[in-house]
């Protein structure tokens, strides 16, 4: 009863956490350091299991995405704009919830995986550079996104040595994505229409598996992060209509939460803040990890689809809240990252408006991960 409890409180909490626009989860792990010991690791799995799916609603009606939902910023907010957003929600809270069934299912066999960990890890650079490459020269723009992915990837690099990366991750991506965006619709005074009911939404088998198959390789690989694997999905995979790109991405963003936590018994370390949480204080088998992870997945679900529809539309109700999320990205990335944290989201700002007015991808801002995974590797 108590574990019910504790991965309850955690989904919960996941919904602060993932409604707080730009606010990346690793902001709030040292809070589990001062809870009940006993009470950690369903809370852990809670908060970031519910996190992944309510993280979703400010990426899509405030267009302000966490580094792990960034990827659908563009999909998802574009839904928005033609009055579609429930349905990018949802498509993005199914696939979360279907390719996680398919991955637990598969977990067993995924053991042969751990005989080949080294090897794997080696094919990580070249995997990064053929992103990089498909990135820059995949568009008609291709001088001017091989620029932009260099700027970008220049400005990761300063910004991962001079900051924590989840503070990194927050000036980069809030002023990538989430400023320039507020920007153009201020610029252009959009408001979001009226957003309709999201009905029966049709998820195909195949996005379902990409997502499965991309949250697994970035849940255990160092280095790799779910808007890593979100790029490669989008340009390896083929995926063409918008709500299978939500699938994808909410898939890959789900398992990448989760699979994060059971690398502890998968390949013998933790892959995330929360999972660094749940080492310290865990010490029972895989089953009963999995097991909470499942009862997470239940109840996120069934609270995201229930109440994420209330949220958003308070999200899109208002414009002014654009306002409002850009004036607490700022207030937010002061406190954290000071001054310095300020100037870095003033120039990524800059960078993600000069995307668009040279109808340059801002995808291609994803150097900001792709270029210093790469120099680590080399």
């Amino acid at each position: 009863m108590g574990k019910l409890i504790s991965v309850f409180i955690g989904c919960l909490f996941g919904i602060f956490t993932g409604l707080a626009p730009g606010v990346h989860l690793n902001t709030f792990i040292p809070l589990f350091f001062l809870l009940e010991p006993n009470f950690v690791p369903g809370f852990a799995v809670g908060t970031i299991v519910s996190d992944s799916f309510f993280n979703f609603i400010p990426t899509i009606f405030l267009g302000v995405p966490e580094e792990s939902s960034a990827m659908a910023l563009l999909p998802g907010h574009r839904l928005a704009l033609k009055g579609k957003g429930l349905k990018a929600f949802k498509a993005s809270v199914i696939g979360g919830v279907s390719a996680s069934l398919i991955v637990l299912i598969l977990l067993p066999a995924t053991s042969i995986l751990t005989g080949f960990y080294d090897d794997i890890q080696a094919l990580i650079p070249f995997f990064v550079i053929s992103l990089v490459l498909l990135l820059s020269f995949s568009s008609e723009k291709k001088f001017k996104s091989f620029l932009a992915v260099l700027v970008s990837g220049l400005i990761g690099v300063i910004a991962l040595d001079q900051f924590s990366s989840s503070h990194a991750f927050l000036c980069m991506f809030s002023g990538f994505f989430a400023v320039s965006a507020v920007f153009f619709m201020i610029k252009n005074r959009t408001k979001l229409p009226k957003q309709e009911e999201a009905g029966k939404t049709d998820i195909g088998f195949r996005p379902v598996l990409f997502g499965g198959l991309g949250g697994l390789f970035a849940g255990v690989l160092p280095g790799v992060t779910s808007s890593v694997v979100g790029v490669a999905t989008k340009k390896f995979c083929g995926i063409r209509r918008a709500l299978d790109k939500m699938v994808v991405i909410g898939g890959t963003n789900t398992v990448y939460a989760f699979v994060s936590v059971l690398a502890i018994f998968l390949i013998g370390r933790p892959r995330s803040g929360a999972a660094i949480a749940v080492r310290n204080y865990y010490s029972q088998n895989f089953f009963h990890l999995t097991g909470l992870v499942l009862l997470a997945l239940g109840l996120s679900a069934f609270l995201a689809l229930s109440l994420g529809p209330r949220f958003a539309a308070v999200f899109s109700k208002y414009s002014k809240l654009n306002y409002l999320a850009v004036g607490l990205v700022l207030v937010i990335v002061s406190w954290f990252a000071g001054l310095r944290g300020i100037l870095l989201l003033f120039v990524c700002s800059l960078l993600g408006i000069g995307c668009v007015f040279s109808r340059v991808r801002r995808s291609c801002c994803m150097g900001s991960i792709l270029i210093p995974l790469l120099l680590y590797y080399f």
